[in-house]
């Protein structure tokens, strides 16, 4: 089956391969607000992008993490963080979901939700981690 764009294959749930990119929507409910969005991996890096219905917290950057990785995320090295829309919890979540996922390349991450408290990102991070 050939598909136009990504809402198509957002719309039917599956986890497929669109070019060159391995596309899996995420759709979702943290403390029951519909958190919707999808994680791609590229070739060179990874893609997640988030969105819930009510958002207050709205942060974009891209993550690296050296290797091999840091021990945890506290650590004063280890993460580089180039910031694209700041939100001040945006670092914490940030080094949080590349840690836990344990990525080897970069990470771009747009994060749209009501908040960046731990809770809430260890709950993106599950999800991810199933799809």
């Amino acid at each position: 089956m050939i598909f136009d764009d990504e809402r198509q294959i957002f719309q039917l749930g599956q986890h497929v391969r669109l070019g060159i990119a391995e596309f899996r929507p995420l759709s979702f409910q943290i403390r029951s607000i519909v958190t919707k969005g999808c994680y791609k991996i590229y070739s060179t890096y990874y893609c997640i992008i988030l969105r819930q219905q009510r958002q207050s917290a709205v942060g974009t950057c891209i993550i690296t993490m050296s290797q091999p990785p840091p021990s945890d995320i506290s650590s004063a090295s280890g993460f580089f963080i180039e910031i694209i829309r700041n939100d001040e919890d945006i670092r914490h979540a940030a080094k949080l979901i590349a840690f836990k996922l344990e990525i080897d390349k970069p990470l771009y991450l747009h994060l749209a939700l009501s908040d960046f408290e731990e809770e809430t990102i260890m709950e993106v991070i599950n999800e991810v981690l199933k799809s």
